[in-house]
């Protein structure tokens, strides 16, 4: 039996080790999603909200909480050990509001879990309610949805369609993976006007891949009443890849020629080999 060159096992470790690299074991696990309902109901200056969440993925989610974001104030419901998939869970809040004029305001929900290794997710909601007399703003808002990898910047197109100049509030909604230097921005757009808002944000424990909702507020007051506007993006992660993977097909094709050339060359030998007498 005859030994094969050197070089050709060389190249054969080569081009394995290649393939791994650029085309590393999958590891199969499961999908957590969280959907969240939410109803809102006010009298006079008492706030209910009832909250339902539903697993949908085919894991459970573990640790889930369910937390009311509502002016600044931050309530949390209780904790539940596990949520198997299909299944949901209820939470009511009650809150009474005092001391704030008539108008819709902004309302946050976030829902925090983890999966079977304890990583921890959130999964943010976000929607207006009123008190007491419910109002339509001058305001009109739309945001850019964002890809990036450690940090990008959200921009959101704002216009008033009003006669009259609106000084804004506007304050960022984020799930747990995300931070923002600067989450709140107070400025004035003119009548009949357009403008632009830019928040940095970063990625803080999102994963490669993940798709996120994120929610801002624009609010102000006019006439004593308070006027709420919320609009919505979706951050995607994408983790940015290295010089040697972002190259793979490169790799590939380098490979697939080596392949050739070794097969031709082992082939050419083999014809011209003298036969024995």
């Amino acid at each position: 039996m005859n030994d094969k060159p050197a070089w050709i096992i060389c190249i054969g470790f080569f081009c394995a080790w290649l393939c791994t690299s650029v085309y590393p074991p999958v590891s199969f696990a499961g999908i957590l999603t969280i959907e969240t309902q939410t109803s809102v109901q006010t009298t006079e200056n008492q706030l209910e909200v009832t909250v339902k969440i539903t697993n949908k993925g085919d894991e459970p989610a573990y640790n889930t909480q369910i937390n009311l974001i509502v002016l600044d104030e931050t309530t949390q419901g209780d904790v539940k050990a596990k949520l198997d998939p299909g299944q949901s869970d209820v939470n009511t809040f009650n809150k009474t509001l005092s001391d704030i004029a008539r108008g819709r305001y902004p309302l946050s929900v976030r829902v925090d879990f983890h999966d079977a290794n304890l990583y921890p997710f959130s999964a943010l909601s976000g929607l207006t309610f009123f008190l007491g007399k419910d109002v339509n703003g001058d305001i009109a808002v739309v945001g850019d949805n964002l890809s990036l990898d450690k940090e990008g910047v959200l921009n959101f197109h704002i216009k008033n369609m009003g006669s009259d100049p609106i000084n804004l509030s506007a304050s960022l909604f984020l799930p747990k993976e995300f931070s923002a230097a600067t989450p709140k921005k107070t400025f004035q757009i003119d009548a009949r006007s357009e403008k632009n808002l830019a928040f940095d944000v970063n990625n803080f424990s999102a994963r490669n891949g993940a798709s996120y909702p994120l929610y801002c507020s624009f609010e102000y007051d006019k006439n004593n009443i308070h006027y709420t506007t919320m609009a919505n993006v979706f951050v995607t992660v994408k983790v940015a890849e290295g010089w040697f993977r972002s190259l793979k097909w490169v790799w590939v094709g380098t490979i697939i020629i080596l392949i050739v050339m070794v097969c031709g060359i082992f082939i050419l030998q083999k014809k011209t080999k003298p036969t024995p007498q």
